[in-house]
């Protein structure tokens, strides 16, 4: 994975590589919706249009779901589910 641009409180954009040297897009965005909210999206793109692209995209659909899941956890109410997982 490469940062490929960080914005500060708005956005973090990454080059995601896989082992046979493609590499997909992603691009988190974070959107302050209230004192104590923010609505964050990801978009994660360049899947090859072919089976395995997707069943990639299946997989980081899934693994983004997770990921965020955690983070909400994280923060609301300082549980890691991350460890063990990743």
């Amino acid at each position: 994975m490469k940062v490929v641009r960080l914005e500060k409180n708005k956005e973090v954009e990454l080059d995601w590589f896989k082992d046979d040297g493609s590499k997909t897009h992603v691009l988190i965005k974070f959107e302050k919706l209230g004192d104590n909210e923010t609505m964050v999206s990801i978009k994660h793109s360049g899947h090859k249009p072919d089976e395995t692209g997707l069943q990639d995209s299946y997989s980081h659909c899934e693994g983004w779901s997770v990921m965020l899941s955690s983070l909400k956890v994280f923060l609301e109410y300082g549980i890691n589910l991350g460890i063990g997982y990743w």
